[in-house]
């Protein structure tokens, strides 16, 4: 960013430290009484704190005149070189089964997807099918999200979406991480964890969501689906209100006559538990679905996994871990970075998970190169794209560290190529990945792979 070539390292360093020192004061100041907002504001301003202290080093390595103005970019490009010195940084096909899907239902999930899109601003193309039936903007301070609700008239569908995030207000949402017992607000007999940002944002929604839900399925009482869909934060968001209709008594009589199905892309973590086996086995409920691109790392996102990155790069210049868990291999006793003679990064469990059987999309075909198993390496000849459903515990043993394949438009292509079954030209695409291969699990990276993972 340009302005930061107008200070010296110093003056970001210091900036950066009296924005730490005065956030961390104003975290620790006698609370007022409590709206969602002033959560999402303290949350966020203690996560900034956090981050700045953790991150500190990053301004001792800035070169103004050799490095690229995009910081962010280029330290995201640094960690994913550092990642992918680790075997668990990428997914092995044997780790997870092949998924595919029927016509009907490939076609209701790529217009999930479009309408998810949608809900931020129009598409350069779209089904036209889709007809759209309300839009509602999101409040000024970001604890009421943009939705839209789309009928789909050939699969007799309602699609609802929320908007995931847009704004400085919807970043506030997403760091007030804190745990809240969202049993009573989903309808659950017993308790359930729940990401409190967006659990505020579910709660806030539900009204208005119930009025026009109801209003539609009188003027169209044919529809047999109701489909609930979201990007990232918005997925999230997404997956409480579903969970929400499929299990609260009043709600679900409402939606007596129709099918709830989950269809959520790059969805950021939301319950503490997972609650998919037990939901999909109700009545009332049909396919839920969370999409994820292979290396996206918005899936990925609660705070004990941002933190084990942030000591996964600190690694990198040398540093102290902050938060690994005993045992991870990565520092010896006294805090200091050792070298690794495994290349697995352990990662310490998720206090979030995600809502719905975890589809993973890669790009690649990838071949075996030896008889361990464990060697893998592209298939130059094949650029198909494949999809995976991958158990929740292989799924948060992966370290993923990309934003760029976290698109949107990466999300819809993808997605359409479920739809129409054809394949995509790795070339052409904005996100293509770099070929590469991939040295065995119980080794060491070959030389040379950080220059072979491409950053989108």
């Amino acid at each position: 960013m340009w302005t930061t070539r107008l200070l010296s390292k110093r003056t970001v360093r210091a900036s950066a430290l009296s924005t730490a020192t005065v956030a961390t004061a104003a975290a620790s100041a006698p609370s007022a009484p409590t709206t969602p907002f002033s959560d999402n504001s303290r949350a966020s301003i203690a996560a900034v704190s956090e981050l700045a202290d953790c991150l500190d080093f990053m301004f001792e390595k800035i070169n103004y005149e050799d490095e690229p103005g995009d910081l962010l970019q280029l330290h995201l490009g640094r960690l994913s070189e550092e990642a992918a010195k680790y075997g668990n940084s990428r997914f092995i096909a044997s780790d997870g089964q092949d998924w595919s899907c029927d016509s009907d239902t490939a076609h209701l999930v790529y217009a999930a997807c479009q309408c998810s899109c949608l809900v931020y601003g129009p598409l350069a193309k779209s089904d036209p099918d889709l007809v759209p039936v309300i839009s509602r903007a999101p409040s000024v301070t970001g604890t009421t999200k943009a939705v839209s609700i789309w009928t789909l008239p050939s699969r007799k569908a309602l699609i609802v979406s929320v908007r995931g995030t847009a704004s400085a207000t919807d970043h506030m949402v997403n760091m007030n991480a804190d745990a809240v017992d969202a049993g009573s607000v989903l309808g659950l007999s017993s308790s359930l964890n729940a990401h409190k940002g967006f659990l505020h944002c579910a709660q806030a929604l539900l009204p208005y969501l119930k009025q026009q839900i109801e209003r539609q399925l009188e003027l169209n009482p044919d529809m047999e689906q109701v489909i609930f869909t979201g990007h990232s934060a918005g997925g999230s968001v997404s997956s409480l209100i579903f969970l929400h209709f499929a299990h609260d008594t009043r709600s679900k009589a409402l939606l007596s006559r129709q099918t709830l199905s989950l269809a959520t892309f790059g969805a950021a973590p939301a319950v503490a538990q997972n609650v998919t086996d037990v939901t999909k086995a109700l009545p009332n409920v049909g396919w839920m679905l969370s999409f994820v691109n292979e290396f996206d790392m918005v899936p990925r996102a609660d705070q004990p996994y941002i933190r084990s990155i942030i000591d996964l790069y600190r690694a990198r210049y040398g540093l102290p871990c902050r938060s690994a868990m005993p045992g991870d291999g990565a520092f010896d006793a006294t805090g200091k970075t050792v070298a690794l003679t495994a290349p697995h990064w352990t990662l310490p469990p998720p206090c979030y998970q995600l809502v719905g059987d975890i589809i993973l999309s890669r790009k690649t075909t990838r071949v075996p190169t030896a008889d361990d198993g464990a060697s893998e390496m592209t298939a130059v000849s094949s650029r198909q794209m494949l999809f995976h459903k991958v158990c929740p515990d292989d799924f948060y043993d992966l370290v993923f560290c990309d934003i760029g394949v976290h698109k949107r438009r990466t999300y819809l292509e993808r997605v359409e190529h479920l739809y129409k079954g054809r394949s995509l030209d790795a070339e052409a695409s904005s996100d293509s990945d770099t070929l590469y291969t991939m040295g065995s699990r119980a080794t060491t990276q070959v030389e040379g792979v950080n220059d072979a993972l491409k950053v989108v």
